[in-house]
């Protein structure tokens, strides 16, 4: 082999160990470059916690990891059920204390007053607005004579069996009425009270002067009203049972926060009085349960 082999021999091989020399540095850059950047990811993100202050990182770890809830909270939380409030127009049965027999009160086009016995008009008043949907009896002078009582707008209102409107009446209530009213002689002595639901989605109650009763806290609802609540007694002590458009309600009879039964009552279940503490109501997923209400 002579002296010019040698060298071309000489220079290939420095050739490949030169690429040889080059590939493995740029092997090793990258790893290191992927290396660096990912501890410099986490020291960034060390020393962005270290600035933040305590406060900051509260809501850091807030958001990330939220806190569960307990589930009556969630419950609390979840969007109001609405619905329209069936108004009835008429006509109403009411009683004629004279003969004893089911006349029917209705309105006119123009909201007159019609009294009919059967097909046969008894009386016609002159009236200008519609009745909240409830015509209550009640012998308002005790003397054993029957009658009406109703509302319309935010007044009450109470006529007599022939037409003729009661004197001091109307009374203002405090707002507008949705429906009612439903009229209760609670002590049996002719002393009554009215109960009606207003357009603010509350039911209240009044006596015959359009005042509360000093112990009436009232009721009131996260769903829409949908009617007039319920009486029930319950070992001698008296509940009112309040339909929503989601669940039904148990008050006490003063009104205020409802009872908690512990579950939520099917907006349409009965409630059946077991003994002297306890109800039978559905719940909304299909139970049936006994509730301890006392």
């Amino acid at each position: 082999m002579n002296r010019k082999t040698t060298g071309i021999h000489l220079a290939i091989l420095s050739v490949m160990v030169l690429g040889i020399g080059v590939a493995v540095y740029f092997l090793y850059r990258d790893v290191a470059t992927s290396s660096d950047v990912e501890e410099q990811a986490v020291e960034y993100e060390m020393n962005y916690s270290a600035a933040g202050t305590a406060s900051e990182a509260e809501v850091t770890v807030t958001e990330s990891v939220p806190e569960s809830k307990p589930v009556q909270k969630i419950a609390a939380e979840k969007a109001s059920v609405t619905a329209e409030v069936k108004v009835p127009r008429g006509p109403f049965a009411i009683k004629n204390c004279k003969t004893g027999r089911m006349n029917q009160l209705s309105q006119n086009a123009d909201h007159s007053l019609v009294l009919k016995d059967g097909g046969k008009s008894l009386w016609i008043a002159s009236f200008s607005a519609p009745l909240c949907g409830r015509v209550g009896e009640l012998d308002y002078y005790a003397n054993g004579k029957i009658q009406f009582a109703f509302c319309a707008g935010s007044r009450l209102y109470v006529i007599d069996r022939l037409g003729r409107f009661v004197k001091s009446f109307p009374k203002e209530l405090d707002r507008p009425v949705l429906l009612g009213p439903d009229v209760y002689d609670f002590n049996g002595h002719q002393v009554y009270n009215i109960m009606v639901l207003h357009d603010d989605n509350t039911v209240q109650m009044y006596n015959m002067k359009a005042q509360k009763p000093s112990s009436w806290k009232g009721m009131k609802a996260k769903d829409t009203i949908i009617d007039l609540p319920d009486l029930i007694n319950v070992g001698g002590k008296s509940f009112w049972i309040l339909p929503t458009a989601a669940e039904k309600l148990i008050f006490p009879f003063y009104g205020g926060k409802p009872v908690n039964t512990g579950c939520v009552i099917a907006k349409d279940s009965p409630v059946k009085v077991l003994n002297a503490s306890s109800v039978q109501v559905e719940t909304a997923d299909g139970r049936r349960v006994t509730v301890k209400i006392r």
